[in-house]
């Protein structure tokens, strides 16, 4: 009897694509927000992005700054999980931000969809002199940002799924439970 050839499978762990469009999505999010965080306004012509840059205020500022340096980071941790110098964070680390990213992209995606849906559907009814904004709002929302924050959150989320969870220590490990007597 003779053998099928063995099929070695690809054992879980990062995959570096995952790593890297993490990082990509990230970076290119931080973009507008830190030069929206120096005040730049070129390319903010609508009429809610006008009202914005006219009355925007040094939280505006702060906002997208903070926001801004958040994907820096988060674009670290992701590529920190792919590069030789992502060693030096603790396994543990790395795994905790990367589900962190992809909870708080999902969260985004789930906001837009619901707040959107709700306005258009009629659950939530929006008022006539304020129908035809939203209804612009909604396409932008809609066919831009939903999608890419939903790209974001599967990049976040391939790559923390495919994180490996750190192992105790063999030396270390916890005495087995003992069993309850009553």
């Amino acid at each position: 009897m003779t053998r099928a050839p063995h099929r070695q499978t690809r054992a879980p762990g990062p995959r570096p694509w995952a790593g890297y469009a993490a990082a990509a999505w990230a970076l290119a999010f931080a973009g507008p927000h830190l030069y929206c965080g120096v005040g730049g306004s070129v390319g903010l012509d609508s009429a809610l992005n006008r009202e914005i840059v006219e009355h925007r205020s040094g939280s505006f500022l702060a906002l997208n700054w903070g926001i801004g340096l958040f994907c820096v980071a988060g674009g670290l941790v992701a590529l920190a999980t792919v590069r030789p110098w992502g060693h030096r964070v603790p396994a543990w680390l790395l795994r905790g931000l990367a589900w962190l990213g992809f909870v708080l992209l999902a969260a985004r995606v789930l906001d837009i969809y619901v707040q959107f849906g709700l306005g258009l559907t009629g659950i939530r009814p929006i008022p006539a002199d304020k129908r035809d904004e939203y209804l612009r709002l909604a396409r932008w929302f809609l066919f831009l940002w939903l999608p890419w924050f939903t790209l974001g959150a599967v990049a976040w989320g391939a790559l923390a799924s495919r994180l490996p969870r750190p192992m105790p220590p063999q030396g270390n490990a916890p005495p087995p439970a003992r069993p309850h007597h009553r």
